[in-house]
């Protein structure tokens, strides 16, 4: 029994290799006869397969959809025209949403900034920058898929001049003008993934994803080829195999010329745009909340170290060595900061001038308190998690960023007390943690003895009760109208 089971099992494998044999010669079979009508015979075979041999030029159409839209139209060939459309569509769709994901966070899942910008993080590792420059130059130099578009973008659109009667010489135009708009999309995207990631392994996944779109079009002339869409397409692109490019496109003057100035102008921009607008600014802390106001509740024994906190650039070369950004203290007498700890991934709450927020033992002085886990740069990143004190106590500290900067009156106020503070009665400090109006005000105090306006006329030597600063604009006005007033006198009477 196990003898004629290993009998059948090998002979279902024998017919399986059959049956892609006979499919592989027919396939031969059908080059052949292309390439005897095409007239060149052989000779067009070997220079196809070449593509470029030394110092001689592409003789033959690329093996992609574009090639269907350069030779096929929509009225002609309308079922391979379109298939070719249809690819470039696919190409330019996938790229135009990856950079959606990026420049419009809002229509994506993306919930993590690491930062104040909305599209590249507050700063990443030395080594992420390395590999960022790097996968660049391999990019460009190397000249992957999308930039292999490109190239050929420019090296297949025909000079009209040269251009014969029968040359198709619209199509040639059209293919060149999509591959370039597919490949300016396919680069846009690269640049833009390269330089957001915060990892190394996320550079390298995202030139997969967009080499993968990049293949597209060579993925669909291969199934094209394979005769997955019918025969008739098989045989027009079995045709593309051995076509040879008109002299329109190749009989061009030191093509290599061309080739040299679309890498290194290519290069030279996204190196440039990678360096001024993302790297540079990354380690000048551009992207990183400069000022942020915090209060400690009372009690806590830190009511010392409230107020405001002012972003200190440190030297380019400590940045680099992966040293984060500090906060020093503004109203502080003494020298309180918030340092990162990147061994512990917190940042400690420090009464020292040190740079690094890692403390020898929890019992150090100089520590007085720590924020939960965070991997990123910018520290408003903890702001919304748990603060614990050195002995592990949870504090609830409450965090203010202002767009417009803080002032140093507004450092020192406070929030929530029942005292409506005009410094800090806007959106950045929920107006003044709701002091100002009467049904946001939490205090024993609130409203109490701060009128000194009614009715648009001042108060002469007297004060009331109210709220009249409220300019949450959540809260609505409301309108009292008194529709007949009557004022009474009493006159005393004195009785002998």
């Amino acid at each position: 029994d196990d003898l004629l089971s290993s009998y059948v099992s090998l002979r279902k494998k024998l017919e399986e290799v059959e049956e892609k044999l006979t499919e592989k010669v027919q396939m031969l079979d059908d080059r052949t006869r292309h390439l005897a009508q095409d007239g060149g015979g052989a000779t067009i075979q070997d220079d196809c397969a070449r593509n470029v041999d030394q110092d001689e030029e592409m003789l033959c159409y690329p093996k992609d959809t574009y090639s269907f839209l350069a030779l096929h139209g929509p009225m002609k060939n309308p079922s391979i025209f379109f298939f070719g459309l249809a690819m470039f569509l696919l190409q330019v769709a996938f790229n135009m949403l990856l950079l959606l994901s990026i420049l419009a966070p809002s229509l994506s899942s993306r919930d993590f900034f690491d930062g104040t910008s909305d599209i590249f993080p507050g700063d990443v590792e030395l080594l992420v920058k390395i590999v960022q420059i790097l996968s660049i130059v391999v990019h460009v130099m190397i000249a992957d898929y999308s930039m292999d578009d490109l190239i050929s973008a420019v090296n297949l659109f025909p000079n009209i001049n040269k251009a014969q009667e029968d040359d198709p010489l619209h199509g040639l135009v059209l293919s060149s003008c999509l591959r370039f708009i597919q490949a300016i999309a396919a680069n846009l995207s690269t640049v833009f993934l390269v330089f957001t990631s915060l990892t190394a392994k996320e550079v390298i996944l995202n030139f997969a994803a967009i080499n993968f779109i990049s293949r597209l079009d060579d993925a669909g002339f291969s199934s094209v080829v394979r005769g997955h869409f019918g025969k008739d397409m098989r045989n027009m692109a079995l045709q593309i195999e051995v076509k040879r490019l008109p002299a329109c496109v190749t009989d061009r003057h030191r093509p290599f010329m061309r080739i040299h100035f679309v890498m290194l102008s290519t290069f030279a921009l996204m190196i440039s745009f990678g360096l001024g607008f993302v790297l540079v600014p990354q380690t000048a802390g551009d992207f990183l909340i400069n000022t942020f106001r915090i209060e400690f509740e009372a009690g806590t024994d830190l009511e010392t170290y409230n107020g405001c906190y002012d972003f200190e650039e440190l030297p380019v070369s400590m940045r680099l060595r992966g040293f984060r950004p500090v906060y020093t203290s503004r109203t502080s007498t003494n020298k309180a900061r918030f340092a990162y700890c990147k061994t512990e991934l917190k940042w400690y709450l420090i009464d020292s001038d040190r740079n690094d927020g890692c403390i020898d033992d929890d019992t150090d002085p100089i520590g007085k308190a720590y924020s939960s886990f965070s991997f990123s740069y910018d520290i408003q990143d903890v702001f919304s998690e748990p603060f614990y004190s050195m002995r592990g106590t949870p504090l609830n500290p409450t965090f203010f960023i202002s767009d417009v900067g803080i002032r140093d009156d507004g450092c020192k106020a406070l929030t929530a007390n029942g005292k409506c503070e005009e410094v800090l009665n806007i959106a950045a400090f929920e107006f003044d943690g709701g002091d100002c109006c009467g049904a946001t005000c939490n205090h024993p105090e609130c409203g109490l003895g701060v009128v000194n306006r009614a009715f648009e006329s001042d108060l002469d030597d007297v004060v009331g009760d109210g709220y009249q600063n409220c300019l949450d604009p959540v809260m609505a006005n409301v309108s009292i109208i008194l529709n007949e007033v009557k004022v009474e006198s009493y006159r005393q009477t004195e009785y002998p």
